[in-house]
């Protein structure tokens, strides 16, 4: 160790720090100089679940000089696996007060973070407070984000701000538990808010016959126009959708068994449209297969997304095994 400078020292932590933040909590327990060298990287690698996570966090951040606080990865879950919603109308009156608390501290978190966010991974799946989040999330300028992953009820990116594009380094961007996002691909915010977007993927759809047709509607001519291209809009400058969108991956929410007849019509209606979509798009749209049928069960869904996520940072295709 003695051997090495100060900024040896440092670029080694830089690298090392890439996981949940349990490496450089546990760096700077090592001594006061490693302490000292590691400070810089303590937060640039974070995994925050739940309330009480979130308050700490932010609170502590908060005072502390924008170089102390540089947040480069980030996944975020509003609530632990083990909590569950907020009772709602029927329920004491203090948990959703308690709610709306959180969901002020995570819109501080993402203020905090926001200047030097590379990679996020955000759960909101409340419903009460996870659209009112992804919206704030929404209204930020994030100028180093590159990938976004997002499960929740989604409203849609509202385009560009003062500054330009709210992502303008966006390249890839995960979207799911929106049943029916109809207007995401149409109503042109994709294409004002984060302009080099390259892969975008849509899970949980669910009978969602407008979305399907919007897609269709974009997409399903590719084959007529004879010819291959670069990005599923190039050369359109009419196009909703951002210039540089190679690919767009579509994966239903899986049937129901006990689904009634007019829902199976319904989700068998969008499945056709979407495959005609992916057929005419000159492999530009991708249909994923849904997934198993689970029983629904009231609680988030980090597991899946953390996993995802500590895959990805860890180098891994996580959301975007079909970049």
């Amino acid at each position: 160790m003695d051997t090495l400078s100060v900024e040896l020292h440092a670029q080694i932590f830089e690298y090392a720090c890439v996981d949940d933040g349990s490496t450089a909590r546990s760096l700077a327990l090592v001594s006061r100089y490693i302490h000292a060298v590691a400070q810089p990287f303590l937060y640039q690698s974070l995994a925050v679940q739940g309330p009480v996570q979130i308050h700490a966090l932010t609170s502590r951040l908060a005072p502390l000089p924008h170089y102390l606080r540089r947040i480069r990865h980030l996944y975020l879950a509003e609530l632990r696996d083990d909590q569950a919603w907020p009772a709602g109308r029927n329920g004491d009156a203090s948990d959703l007060e308690g709610w709306e608390a959180a969901c002020a501290a995570i819109a501080q978190l993402l203020v905090l973070a926001a200047a030097t966010l590379e990679t996020l991974a955000l759960t909101a799946d409340c419903p009460f407070t996870g659209t009112s989040i992804i919206g704030h999330l929404w209204s930020l300028h994030l100028p180093l984000l590159r990938e976004l992953a997002v499960h929740g009820f989604y409203p849609f990116p509202a385009g560009a701000d003062a500054e330009g594009a709210t992502m303008p380094r966006l390249r890839r961007m995960y979207l799911a538990a929106n049943r029916s996002p109809t207007g995401l691909l149409g109503s042109g915010g994709l294409k004002d808010a984060c302009p080099l977007l390259e892969h975008l993927v849509i899970e949980g759809v669910f009978a969602a016959q407008g979305f399907a047709n919007e897609v269709e509607r974009i997409f399903g001519r590719e084959s007529e126009r004879g010819h291959a291209r670069d990005s599923v809009v190039d050369g359109d400058e009419d196009s909703p959708l951002p210039s540089a969108l190679r690919r767009v991956v579509v994966r239903p929410e899986a049937l129901p068994p006990k689904s009634g007849i007019r829902v199976r019509a319904y989700h068998a209606k969008m499945t056709d449209l979407l495959e005609r979509a992916a057929a005419g798009s000159g492999g530009r749209v991708v249909l994923r297969p849904p997934p198993a049928f689970e029983a629904e069960v009231i609680r988030p869904k980090n597991g899946r997304m953390y996993e995802l996520w500590t895959e990805r940072i860890a180098g891994g295709s996580a959301w975007w095994e079909d970049a």
